[in-house]
């Protein structure tokens, strides 16, 4: 069996690797500090990295398309990034006393956002979404929000649901608050019908919705044309605000995020993950008279690590020198280079799967049958594990990924659920994507094999 083989191939191959989560497992759970990055047989352990490769602790080289989650626009280690972190800490590591390069970052921040007027900074992304829901419920004095079934907000309590197809809700953690769910309701991604209904059914109760532009946590799914306008005009006709999740297309999507790329001004935009470049740090934006209600200290934002002085100087340099308007058109052609590498080697071998991109990212989705799955299918009728993850052919999936890594490719974070997406930075080249093509042609030929095998038992 071609699963079996390449999980003893990278246990050999990864000893060290084993030590380390051996010994990690004895004081830590799962020997990881996110549940995302646990793998079995036993994760990657790594050394080092720089622009597009990793290293792990055993000495194996890999070209790196998970990019941190997509953090890193700019690419691993950038020249300029290092050097401001190491000079920046020379001038003290947190202050939590105002300085000048908050201001500096806001002003660079708004520049990609003209429609907004003002800042205030985070240390990820699950607080700068918690912070941008209460800041609507505080401006409309509303409660209850919605949020677009699909979309990851982050791991405070309101936003820990997803809908199933029988319209119950899949909690994706225990110990989640049923109290704090109550204000929750949850809508379908691209359904405007729903969304209508969602609002006729609760009056001027809706504070905001809370939606990703595109779904980057369920692989990529694009909006419908005209969705993004029309969930705009819908919310402030019935009172409520429109919440941007931009923590994974902002500064990625192009050099506005989503509101650039579908020319949609909402009403708040969170951001964090790209414009760090891998430091913590998240940023919420919005007009002045939303954020009037923090001004005012009607709601409460406070954070001892908020404008972190080294968070502060890496985001400068990334947004001002890093990922400036001209560094976009090569990533986003090798991305499509690879999008179309894939579905041409899908269509070429007759695999069940189907590949889908958008701005510098891609993910290919292995699905259980033979028949392709329409996106506009998925997209409209995605829910947790009723959804998409029950599509996905999860043991050729593993397979994909662990045959990958063989050819030193690591194509997209490690997850059987292929729910994340490949990021091509700005340190890409194109032989990067040619070498990653001439994997993938390698690991189709066995991935058909594979499936072969599986549909004669």
């Amino acid at each position: 069996m071609l699963l079996q083989r390449l999980e003893a191939a990278y246990v050999a191959r990864t000893p060290k690797s084993k030590q380390a989560h051996d010994r990690a497992q004895r004081v830590t759970p799962s020997g990881v500090h996110s549940n995302f990055r646990n793998f079995d047989p036993h994760p990657t352990f790594i050394d080092r990295a720089e622009g597009s490769r990793i290293w792990d602790v055993d000495g194996n080289e890999y070209i790196d398309f998970t990019m941190g989650f997509g953090c890193l626009m700019a690419g691993h280690a950038h020249p300029e990034v290092v050097k401001t972190i190491q000079d920046a800490a020379t001038r003290g590591t947190i202050y939590a006393i105002p300085h000048e390069r908050s201001a500096l970052l806001a002003e660079e921040i708004l520049k990609r956002y003209p429609f907004m007027d003002q800042v205030r900074f985070t240390n990820s992304g699950s607080e700068t979404t918690m912070h941008a829901i209460r800041l609507a419920r505080g401006y409309t004095g509303r409660e209850t929000f919605i949020k677009v079934d699909g979309g990851y907000h982050g791991a405070h309590d309101p936003v820990m649901v997803w809908a199933t197809e029988d319209g119950e809700r899949d909690m994706l953690s225990q110990g989640v608050s049923e109290k704090a769910l109550a204000a929750l309701v949850t809508v379908p991604f691209n359904d405007l019908e729903a969304m209508e209904a969602a609002f006729k059914a609760n009056p001027d109760a809706i504070s905001a919705v809370i939606v990703e532009p595109v779904l980057l946590n369920v692989g990529v799914i694009p909006p419908e044309e005209g969705y993004l306008h029309q969930l705009l005009d819908l919310c402030h006709r019935h009172g409520a605000l429109l919440i941007f999740d931009e923590v994974k297309t902002g500064a990625k999507l192009a050099y506005g995020g989503a509101c650039e790329f579908y020319d949609v001004q909402p009403d708040i935009v969170c951001l964090a993950k790209a414009i760090g470049s891998g430091v913590p740090l998240g940023a919420f934006v919005s007009s002045k008279e939303i954020m009037g209600k923090i001004e005012r200290d009607e709601v409460f934002h406070t954070g001892t690590y908020n404008s972190n002085p080294i968070c502060m100087e890496v985001g400068l340099t990334t947004l001002k020198n890093v990922l400036t308007k001209d560094v976009y058109e090569k990533p986003f052609d090798l991305n499509s280079q690879l999008v179309d590498g894939y579905n041409a080697l899908i269509k070429q071998h007759d695999l069940p799967a189907m590949t889908v991109g958008i701005g510098p990212n891609g993910n290919v989705y292995f699905l259980k049958d033979t028949q392709d799955v329409p996106l506009e299918d998925r997209a409209k009728h995605f829910a947790s594990n009723h959804g998409i993850f029950d599509l996905i052919d999860h043991d050729v999936a593993k397979a994909y990924l662990l045959a990958m890594l063989e050819h030193g490719i690591i194509p997209v974070p490690f997850s059987v659920t292929c729910s994340e997406q490949w990021t091509i930075s700005i340190q890409h080249t194109q032989a990067d994507i040619d070498r990653h093509l001439e994997a993938f042609a390698d690991v189709a030929v066995q991935l058909k094999e594979m499936v072969a095998e599986k549909v004669n038992v």
